[in-house]
């Protein structure tokens, strides 16, 4: 069971062992809200995780889009050395 500790309900998880290690067993989780959650295993076992809101991923999402666009591509180069063979295999045919 995970349970959101500032508000929310908590949301039942279905348990997939592993085939490999039989003693550990995963589960997939979307929280729907941001902040601290608590996760109750099976036994006595609690787990607790801190979500992130989507906004805190602004600042480093924003920085990766700058260093893409601050990138040269290496297309023009390509295009460019494309139409000098093309210009030198059309020149070598009129000579």
């Amino acid at each position: 069971m995970v349970q959101p500790l500032a508000a929310g309900a908590p949301g039942r998880v279905a348990l997939r062992q592993d085939s490999r290690l039989p003693e550990w067993s995963t589960a997939l989780y979307w929280p729907a809200t941001a902040g601290w959650h608590q996760v109750r295993g099976p036994g006595r076992t609690v787990h607790q995780f801190y979500v992130f809101p989507s906004s805190a991923w602004l600042g480093p999402e924003l920085w990766e889009r700058q260093q893409a666009a601050r990138q040269r591509s290496a297309t023009a180069w390509f295009f460019g050395l494309f139409l000098l063979a093309g210009g030198f295999l059309w020149l070598e045919e009129k000579l």
